[in-house]
């Protein structure tokens, strides 16, 4: 049986429910896969952690869940999750404890096995460079750029990715040879794997998957995740569910106080209560909006904010 790259996107591991449940049942379902073996080498596309100050039991599941891969190798890339520059200091640096594990703060060219692979890790602003990120990657050194590769595993915004018209804040990685396969961005799409466990409630819905490559044939391979985390919406006439790991969305309400009363112990997300006639009349135009980026658009674009800080937070968004 050739031997076998496991790459996973970002986990945002965190100590807030139900969130944290959810993320167990992953670290269980993980290990328990015949792929976490001795013979495999393992990449994290970045952001272990949702805060660059985890809860200590979300550091615990992290280096439980990393002690407990069975891999040859296992390589971490810095996400942009992951600094904290009051601390200076990096969340997934405990990892790197574990004698197999190595956590990357900069470029660096890896071979695993037959892959020659480009490592890109997310670079904070003024930490070792002299220049943003987004002027580096668009101008590596000739000892990075001017090589061909099988993989080119980062954690940044490609420049295809726009989450508005105005946005120019993406990275233009073209001019680089080798397949690139992206964290940071948590659905997938071209060039990016996507997280593998529901994170918020814009990935409602979505599938995640672990990547397998053939380190002999280059072959790839999706292995759907189960979905261990989503969000749900029940009318408040519905029985109440069995408790599970969900959040949900209460409609048609009498009041706030009957629907937490009665769906005591799930996640309750929002609660929308039930509209008079009258009321129901009066928000037949109201969705001109479609959705929280126009919002925040909209918003900045009212209190006047710099066209760098609006791109700056909207990446936050996706």
């Amino acid at each position: 049986m050739s031997k076998k790259l496991i790459v996973m996107g970002d986990p945002h591991f965190r100590k807030v429910e139900p969130f944290f449940s959810a993320q167990k049942k992953i670290v269980n379902w993980f290990i328990e896969q015949d792929f976490n073996n001795e013979e495999n080498y393992y990449v994290n596309l970045g952001d272990v952690f949702d805060s660059s100050s985890p809860n200590p039991d979300a550091i615990d599941l992290a280096i439980n869940f990393n002690n407990k891969l069975k891999f040859k190798e296992k390589n971490y890339l810095v996400g942009s999750h992951d600094y904290n520059r009051l601390k200076n200091s990096y969340s997934p640096t405990p990892l790197g404890r574990d004698k197999n594990t190595e956590i990357f703060y900069e470029p660096a060219i890896i071979n695993i096995k037959n892959l020659k692979c480009l490592i890109l890790p997310f670079i904070y602003d003024k930490t070792f460079l002299d220049k943003s990120m987004k002027e580096y990657y668009e101008n590596l050194p000739e000892k990075y750029s001017n090589q061909e590769y099988d993989f080119i595993f980062h954690h940044v915004q490609d420049s295809s990715i726009k989450f508005n018209v105005e946005d120019d804040s993406g990275i233009n990685l073209d001019y680089l040879k080798g397949k690139r396969i992206g964290g940071h961005i948590h659905h997938r799409r071209k060039g990016y794997l996507g997280t593998p466990l529901i994170n918020r409630f814009d990935e409602k819905g979505k599938d995640s998957f672990i990547l397998i490559i053939d380190l002999e044939t280059k072959e790839e391979e999706y292995i759907e995740v189960p979905k261990f985390m989503d969000y749900e919406t029940i009318d408040y006439e519905t029985d109440c569910p069995d408790p599970c790991v969900r959040i949900f969305d209460i409609i048609n309400a009498p009041s706030r106080v009957a629907a937490e009363e009665k769906f005591k112990g799930l996640f309750i997300r929002n609660i929308e209560l039930k509209k008079t006639l009258e009321e129901s009349k009066e928000v037949v135009e109201e969705q001109n909006v479609s959705s929280i980026k126009d919002h925040f658009i909209n918003f900045c674009n009212k209190q006047k904010v710099s066209k760098s800080l609006k791109n700056k937070l909207n990446a936050y968004i996706n």
